[in-house]
């Protein structure tokens, strides 16, 4: 099967990618990094995009990422022309719609819509990926049971260009495939959801062949990491949280750190114990998915609505809420038990490799594929 994925979250696209080479499938990602994430595809036949400014001696000359998508814009041309034909992908999957240009949008090195008509041998074959923010996500925050109140009031009128995004998609993209919880459930719901077809919800993978599995031996001293998120998830709360920590256990280092590039990112990942990720939400991302692989404890959103959307009650994160005294009482716990650390990092391990390894994964993407008419 030939494949087309557009966009990038955080390595999600990669892995996804790695997973369906590893099933045999021909696969080519057009991805843009994830802004200051700088995830890059380690294969030549895909496309990185760098849409960041100009650095001339060192110092960013602002605006001109403008001047690179423009020049990017003719070698993305040229590039497609290499690596698609008319009809050439089976099956296309959008990661977010932000990753789709309009066609007043010359200077945007981006796919239109009609440019994936054409690749793809089918429109019923193109899917949306449900993994971020988009109008019917948007319009479901105010009725979360776990929500970021301003967060709500930020989403709750929708722009112009987000109505007339969701107005062409709507009459273009049949299919939606949600990643967890958070973005089905709005889907299920919500009227202006009618006209697409939901399919299952299929979780993140994760490519493990590279990923190395630490026993999480507290050495010197324990180390908790908290990698800097948007303030949507609940940094101002988790960020007091965590100098409380700092406070009542100064043998504890607590790293706070973020906007980081993301091998970096990784690597202080590598050298924590305990990972706090997010607050906000009903389920956990991939920063989780890569920490407990890593063999670390993770302190994210874990609430029985994602343990039923997953059908899966043994996920071995530790969910905290928008607490400040919750979320010091679950790292205390740690502390004070790290034998409960040990006992996590083997069975965050071992749920990454049954439920999230890139090849189990994608093979739920081929099957929604193949049952919609391929």
């Amino acid at each position: 099967m030939r494949i087309l994925i557009i966009g990038e979250y955080s390595g999600f696209a990669n892995n996804l990618k790695k997973g369906f080479l590893g099933l045999g499938h021909n696969v080519v990602l057009f991805s843009w990094g994830d802004g200051f994430k700088k995830i890059e595809s380690e294969f030549e036949e895909d496309y990185n995009i760098d849409v960041a400014n100009f650095k001339l001696f060192n110092r960013i000359i602002k605006g001109t990422w403008l001047i690179k998508w423009l020049i990017e814009s003719f070698t993305f041309k040229k590039k497609i022309e290499k690596v698609t034909k008319v009809g050439h992908f089976d099956a296309v999957l959008v990661l977010n719609l932000d990753f789709i240009k309009f066609d007043y949008q010359f200077y945007k090195p981006y796919f239109s819509l009609d440019m994936i008509k054409k690749v793809v041998k089918s429109p019923e074959n193109i899917y949306l990926s449900l993994c971020g923010n988009e109008l019917i996500y948007n319009s479901f925050l105010a009725s979360m049971r776990k929500k970021n109140p301003e967060e709500v009031i930020k989403r709750q009128n929708p722009t112009k260009r987000e109505l007339e995004v969701f107005k062409t998609f709507s009459s273009h993209i049949p299919n939606v495939i949600p990643v967890m919880y958070d973005y089905a459930e709005p889907y299920r719901v919500s009227k202006l959801a009618e006209k697409f077809k939901l399919h299952p919800t299929i979780p993140l993978p994760l490519d493990l062949a590279n990923i190395h599995f630490d026993n999480n031996v507290i050495s010197d001293k324990l180390v908790i990491f908290y990698g800097l998120n948007r303030a949507s998830k609940g940094t101002h709360i988790i960020s007091e949280a965590l100098n409380e920590i700092k406070c009542k256990f100064p043998d504890v280092e607590v790293i706070i750190d973020g906007n980081m590039p993301f091998k970096l990112y990784l690597n202080v990942i590598s050298r924590a114990n305990i990972i706090v990720d997010q607050c906000y939400g009903f389920s956990y991302g991939m920063n989780a998915i890569y920490s407990m692989a890593m063999g670390k404890v993770v302190l994210s959103c874990n609430e029985p609505e994602c343990q039923d959307e997953f059908k899966r009650s043994d996920i071995p994160i530790l969910n905290i809420e928008p607490n400040v005294n919750q979320i010091v009482n679950t790292i205390e716990n740690l502390i004070l038990n790290p034998s409960v650390i040990q006992d996590l990092s083997i069975k965050s391990r071992r749920f990454v490799e049954e439920f999230h390894e890139s090849k189990i994964v994608a093979q739920q993407y081929i099957d929604v594929f193949m049952k919609n008419g391929l």
